[in-house]
């Protein structure tokens, strides 16, 4: 590597030594800082193509990529994807070709569906859901970031270190910062990632700041700062470049001049090349002030003419500076490529897909500082209107095509800002939130665009328009973000949910457009459930479904009538049940819904289904849950819904230790913890539970704790009231098991319930709170505390008569333990009461068994044979 390029001699040995230090532990980190120019993608791809000589034989394998600073298909996870593609050695040449040319045109999700399979089918579940709004089902919850990085840690095998080398990694996109995050976290893996960034860019805000401040604390990180050549190598780049040296003065006077900085010295080159009587001296005192006096060279139409490419950006096609200039398209045609030819200022790139379909050229500036002066040679109202102009044109030039290209889109927003257009850019930017959902894009993204038209939109003038936008908006801003509601305390620091939705609601009354009034009631409802509980999220979406009912639209009406059903049965499971059997018949019936080719619909249509499975579980209809459920997750796994999986199961598992079915259950749930073994989620958490109440029913107390513990651990990270009120009180079972041994005290685990049932309560999940109540009397008698357990057991009792059935609630099991209680307190009449009462409830479910399955649940579920012997 020494000597392949100037003056970097002890930075190729720094990188040298980096790859060296790869095969002794996990991951390591290498940032090189530098200026705009300073040489950094030269060093990179001097080292990459060391590495790819084989003079790094401990590499085994190496992938360069770049960000690109743009939000979409050519930036959201791809540099990720490009370093998959780049690592897949068993991709033939054609198939990578292929997806290299699809990646202007085809989604991110579609990139990823073929790269990594296990992300496709999910993320495809997300398209459609934006238009239906806050009626459809949430995104489905797709650990994408771990699935990109599962596959980029396949191909890094035990051995030889593999080396990935990312290029202007300051512009690095959220989503593919995760993914490094993950990568860096797996210990055992030969890993070596090079990142190339210009200096004062890497802000705190920046997601990639964190991983490298994390790296360095752990001294995994090693950073190299580029500086300016010496003397002796601007003799040498001189050399290199022209043929022929200066006189030692002259090289003397350019380092001065220049400090060595690389593009300073190739930008007074350039001017010599282009002056006819060679070196001017004394030079220019700086690099800006080469490049004017590279541009008084210029023809003055040919001037204007790159002025008006400089609005574009640093890269430009051709008929915007045609539309700009008003002058022939063939003149600007041929002038533009003269001036790449002759003064390389500017160089023709090759056109992508949507260059070449608009009948124009695609041109680069020589360097960021060319187009920064011809840009700053204009007026601010000037650029203004210019900004404008050019938004313009780039959409009428779209305006015909069946798929925009998201950075084409990124581009009009970004120029309507520029040109002070407000209104436009929050559509567009409106339109580009929806494309990257449905696309199965960066919901991080997705979120930046929406805040950011929020943003805009507030500062338009009221109108019909204005609302509209405005409903939408904050529609799809709550859509992308609803998975971190309950979890991310900035995130609701930042994002007042209520008033989002108050606003939305106004401003579709405002509309008075009914579909859109169905769509802010039902975003309220679920804010309302997350913010101030089921009875307020009930109203509001019973409001929903009436006007639902008024609309023609019968997929809004089945999402509404789901969303309400799903919510009722929360506070009256039969009612609930009720709504969600009327919203499965609404699908059956009408083909547009039930047989929907809309990913979201049919995503819709299964969690429906689901959910009355589990629903007819709560209910006592065990024959029926069992065979609804089987066939529930029988649909998920053959439509791939990797999103959905991990819940289907989790009903399916309760049904089966229901019924006595230890085997199967424990196979379903090994199969939905394997689903998400590697992501922390409240899910998975809930599951591991569910495997460690299967352990302590079957009597394997020490595979039980084990569970217990990794499951309360995980729920603590990933907090969603309404699951970690089960998983604690699922906890708290297995510790009163233990103090009924009388292994340990128990104090700690009446103030786990306590604060548990509090915190139930207070989020009217009764549910949680009559466990809670049951298992507190339960551990009192086990304390020899008999008042508190009597007072404890007999709430539970009330809250259920009061309440009727309750999801999740094993209501013979609460009474059971009433009857151990009141037994215990000499009270054996209403012991007995209560003990028939259970019994009767068994009974009741038996019923709807037959057979072996009928069998299996009176015997092989210990309270049920306990009571039926009894």
């Amino acid at each position: 590597m020494p000597g392949v390029f100037v003056d970097r001699e002890h930075e190729s040995a720094r990188m040298i030594e980096f790859v060296q230090q790869l095969s002794h532990g996990g991951p390591r980190v290498l940032a090189v800082h530098g200026d705009p120019g300073i040489g950094k993608s030269a060093l990179l791809g001097a080292f990459e193509q060391w590495v790819r000589s084989n003079a790094a034989p401990r590499v085994r394998r190496v992938a360069a990529v770049r960000c690109h600073g743009q939000i979409g298909t050519e930036n959201a996870y791809g540099p990720m994807i490009d370093i998959v593609k780049a690592l897949r050695a068993r991709l033939s040449r054609g198939r990578v070709a292929k997806l290299g040319t699809r990646a202007a045109v085809d989604s991110g999700a579609e990139i990823l569906a073929n790269l990594v399979p296990a992300a496709g089918p999910a993320l495809r579940a997300g398209v459609g859901a934006v238009g239906k709004g806050a009626a459809a089902s949430a995104l489905p919850e797709v650990p994408v970031p771990r699935l990109v990085a599962d596959a980029i840690l396949g191909e890094v095998r035990q051995g030889r270190p593999v080396v990935l080398i990312i290029d202007d990694a300051h512009l690095i996109d959220t989503s593919s910062c995760l993914v490094l995050d993950r990568l860096l976290a797996s210990q055992d893996s030969p890993l070596g990632i090079v990142l190339g960034m210009r200096n004062g860019e890497l802000t705190d805000q920046n997601p990639l700041r964190e991983i490298i401040d994390r790296s360095t604390i752990q001294e995994t990180c090693s950073v190299i700062d580029l500086s300016g050549f010496a003397p002796a190598a601007v003799d040498s780049f001189v050399r290199a470049r022209y043929g022929t040296g200066l006189t030692a003065d002259q090289i003397a006077t350019i380092h001065e001049r220049t400090g060595g900085h690389p593009i300073f010295v190739s930008q007074y080159l350039s001017m010599i090349r282009e002056s006819e009587n060679g070196p001017t001296w004394p030079a220019p005192s700086s690099a800006a002030a080469v490049i004017r006096q590279r541009l008084r060279g210029l023809d003055p139409t040919d001037l204007e003419l790159l002025s008006l490419a400089a609005v574009h950006g640093e890269r430009f096609i051709s008929s915007v500076v045609e539309r700009l200039s008003g002058r022939d398209r063939s003149d600007v045609l041929d002038r533009l490529y003269q001036v790449s030819t002759t003064s390389g200022l500017i160089r023709l790139r090759e056109p992508d897909e949507w260059t070449r379909r608009a009948g124009a050229d695609h041109y680069e500036f020589e360097h960021a500082f060319v187009r920064e002066a011809l840009y700053t040679r204009q007026s601010p109202q000037s650029r203004r209107e210019r900004h404008a102009a050019v938004a313009g044109h780039l959409d009428e030039m779209m305006r015909d095509w069946s798929t925009k290209p998201q950075e084409y889109l990124l581009e009009v927003i970004k120029q309507h800002h520029l040109g002070g257009q407000s209104l436009p850019a929050a559509s567009k930017a409106l339109e580009m939130a929806r494309s990257l959902i449905a696309t199965g894009g960066s919901l991080d993204e997705a979120e930046r665009l929406c805040r950011q038209a929020l943003d805009d939109v507030r500062q338009a003038e009221s109108g019909a328009t204005v609302d509209r936008l405005r409903v939408e908006i904050i529609e799809l801003l709550l859509l992308a973000t609803e998975s971190r509601w309950s979890v991310n305390a900035d995130f609701l620091a930042s994002t007042p949910l209520e008033e989002l939705s108050d606003e939305a609601v106004a401003a579709a009354e405002r509309c008075d457009e009914l579909n859109l009034r169905v769509r802010a009631a039902a975003l309220r409802g679920r804010v309302l459930h997350k913010v101030r509980g089921v009875d307020h999220s009930l109203r509001a979406l019973a409001e929903a479904v009436r006007l639902a009912k008024q609309s023609e639209d019968l997929a809004l009406l089945f999402l509404t009538s789901s969303a309400y059903g799903r919510e009722l049965t929360k506070r009256d499971l039969h009612a609930g049940l009720a709504a969600l059997l009327d919203a499965e018949r609404l699908a059956e019936e009408h083909d547009e819904v039930g047989r929907s080719t809309d990913p979201a619909l049919a995503h819709a249509v299964a969690r429906t289904a689901m959910q009355v499975g589990v629903s007819m579980f709560d209910a006592g209809d065990l024959g029926a849950a069992d065979e609804r459920l089987l066939r529930c997750v029988a649909r998920l796994r053959a439509d791939g819904d990797a999103g959905t999986m991990p819940t289907a199961l989790n009903y399916l598992a309760q049904v089966q230790m229901a019924l006595g079915q230890w085997e199967q259950a424990l196979l379903t749930l090994r199969d939905a913890v394997a689903r998400e073994d590697a992501e922390p989620s409240a899910w998975h958490g809930y599951n591991v539970a569910l495997l460690g109440k299967l352990h302590l029913e079957c009597g394997e107390s020490a595979e039980a704790g084990r569970a217990f513990e990794a499951a309360w651990q995980e729920t603590s990270r990933t907090w969603l009231v309404n699951i970690a009120t089960l998983v604690c009180n699922l906890y708290a079972e297995f510790e009163i098991h233990r103090v009924e041994r009388g292994e340990v005290d128990g104090q700690w685990v009446r103030d786990l319930l306590l604060s548990n049932i509090e915190r139930a309560e207070t989020a009217g999940l009764w549910r949680s709170v009559v466990v809670g109540l049951s298992l507190l009397g339960r551990l009192s008698l086990a304390r020899g505390e008999l008042d508190e357990a009597l007072d404890a057991s007999e709430r539970a009792e009330r809250i259920l008569h009061t309440r009727g059935p309750l999801p999740a609630v094993r209501d013979e099991e609460v009474l059971y333990w009433r009857a151990v209680v009141l037994d215990k307190a000499g009270k054996h009449t209403e012991a007995a009461a209560a003990l028939a009462a259970a019994r009767a409830k068994v009974e009741r479910q038996a019923a709807t068994l037959t057979g072996r399955q009928r069998i299996g649940f009176l015997t092989r579920v210990p309270l049920n044979a306990k009571l039926m012997a009894d």
